[in-house]
């Protein structure tokens, strides 16, 4: 029998599931090393310096309710949409590496491997450079030889959907997500360093950076956030100033961006990119689901059941949706 929980005990199971996720991409690529980490260091920021002080502190709890009642349903809206095609690609491009690790397997075996290419030493940048380690020439079946070629040409399609997916996620990141989110945590670094109070209004990135940067050294957990933004920042901003305006260069594996009016360029590796913008991603969803746990606990509101509904509609799989039934709060 499932047990039978409150809206706040549904979303805090939530936001602790997410430190899974570390371990999980580590155990994917051996360059998500020390991913785990990050999250945990992510996750105790939140838990210990922003989401009692919604419990506790009146003018934190004002942003948390800006941010649950103006822009919570637009964030469901937003996952919805993305989430179906971010768990399409990685599944994409998980099958695509056991088949690459087979192929490579396969052609080891039949001493069709260029030398020094062994398949206990491979880690390849992108898995279509697998082709680049097969002695092609010496290779006699026919059928071996077009299923190689093929799988060379499908991981170039999936890396190219790749790219392009995560060019289309990073701009809502900085323009939608974070500047939301950062309501709640600004409030929140503002009663504890007992700052002059802002405006409950989405945070501007390209004009408040520099009060992060200034603000994180005393904040482990927001620092390694802050450390991630300022790598990621231009490239963030560009692709949401100049859509379209990227492209993604396969042999060195990377991604080059307009930069500001003139015909200037920025690049970073692709599979930079795509961990930079996982760990910035992974800050703002501890976020969403704290805040809505911290704030489900602190009004005890009936009508948050309907914050529930719509999590669960957006994450049908969820851990909370599988082990437990959530039950409104009783009428005050």
């Amino acid at each position: 029998m499932k047990a039978r929980i409150y809206p706040h005990e549904f979303f805090r199971i939530e936001f602790d599931e997410l430190l899974r996720e570390g371990p999980r991409q580590e155990s994917m690529l051996s360059a998500n090393a020390g991913e785990a980490g990050e999250i945990q260091a992510l996750h105790a920021f939140w838990d210990k310096r922003v989401l009692p002080l919604i419990l506790t502190d009146d003018q934190v709890f004002a942003a948390a309710k800006v941010f649950v009642e103006t822009w919570s349903t637009n964030c469901f809206d937003e996952y919805e949409m993305v989430g179906s095609a971010c768990l399409e690609a990685q599944s994409k491009l998980h099958t695509l590496q056991e088949e690459v690790i087979e192929t490579i397997a396969q052609a080891s075996l039949r001493g069709w491997l260029k030398r020094g290419f062994h398949p206990e030493s491979v880690d390849l940048k992108k898995a279509s450079d697998f082709y680049t380690g097969l002695a092609l020439r010496r290779i006699n079946s026919p059928s071996f030889q077009t299923h190689a070629r093929g799988l060379f040409e499908q991981a170039k399609k999936v890396e190219r959907q790749r790219i392009g997916l995560i060019m289309k996620l990073v701009p809502e990141l900085y323009a939608q997500v974070l500047p939301h989110v950062l309501i709640v945590v600004r409030r929140a670094l503002e009663s504890q360093q007992r700052l002059p109070l802002g405006a409950n209004v989405p945070v501007d990135l390209s004009d408040d950076l520099s009060w992060w940067e200034s603000r994180a050294s005393a904040e482990p957990g927001l620092d390694l956030f802050v450390n991630r933004l300022r790598d990621t920042y231009k490239v963030m901003r560009n692709a949401w100033d100049h859509p379209n305006q990227w492209e993604w260069c396969p042999k060195r594996n990377t991604v080059r961006l307009r930069e500001g009016v003139r015909k200037l360029w920025i690049e970073i590796g692709s599979d930079r990119l795509h961990r930079l913008y996982r760990r910035l991603d992974m800050f703002a969803d501890l976020g969403i689901r704290g805040i809505l746990s911290a704030y489900c606990e602190r009004t005890h509101d009936p009508s948050t059941l309907g914050l529930v509904e719509a999590s669960s509609e957006t994450f049908p799989d969820s851990a909370a949706r599988r082990t437990a039934v959530v039950r409104p709060y009783p009428l005050h």
